[in-house]
């Protein structure tokens, strides 16, 4: 879906040598579209299309950084980040677009935050992990800790606490 940003990815990937950018899903056409848009110079950018979750999973685990590049969309307004909670569990160096469900879960210092629709402003924030990479397993290490606090598991206790206590109050 073009709200999702995978073009602005594509073409952040220009400005960024020596860089190895994997998508994952899509169909055939677009990847055909993203392909169009990827330059011959700057990062290798692979398409891997559609994956199973596992493998698609596998992948993310072995990856440094992630990126989520939304563009400030209505969808992207009123998304829930699957993919930001699972890349917070890998423990990867998060990119992401600066849009209000973003920040309902990290904070400024969690993350290399971008402008949203802007491929400069991606290749900016994926270039300081790449220049630090102790910033970016801080960073990594970090939000998969805080991940804990969004699995199933905790919000369903979250949830019954906050039902047990709707029942002590008339």
């Amino acid at each position: 879906f073009p709200w999702k940003g995978a073009a602005d990815l594509v073409a952040a990937g220009a400005n960024l040598p020596g860089c190895d950018i994997e998508i994952i899903g899509g169909d055939s056409s677009r990847i055909r579209q993203l392909q169009e848009l990827a330059s011959g110079t700057g990062a290798t950018v692979r398409f891997s299309g559609h994956l199973p979750h596992a493998q698609a999973m596998q992948r993310v685990l072995g990856a440094c950084i992630a990126v989520l590049p939304n563009r400030a969309d209505t969808d992207s307004a009123f998304t829930s980040p699957i993919k930001l909670f699972e890349y917070m569990a890998a423990g990867c160096a998060i990119v992401v677009s600066d849009l209000p469900p973003m920040r309902e879960i990290l904070d400024q210092g969690d993350a290399q935050w971008t402008t949203p629709g802007d491929p400069q402003s991606i290749a900016a924030a994926i270039a300081v992990l790449v220049k630090d990479p102790d910033r970016a397993r801080r960073l990594g290490d970090s939000v998969r800790v805080k991940s804990r606090q969004y699995t199933w598991q905790a919000r369903a206790a979250r949830l019954h606490a906050v039902l047990a206590g709707m029942g002590k109050h008339p």
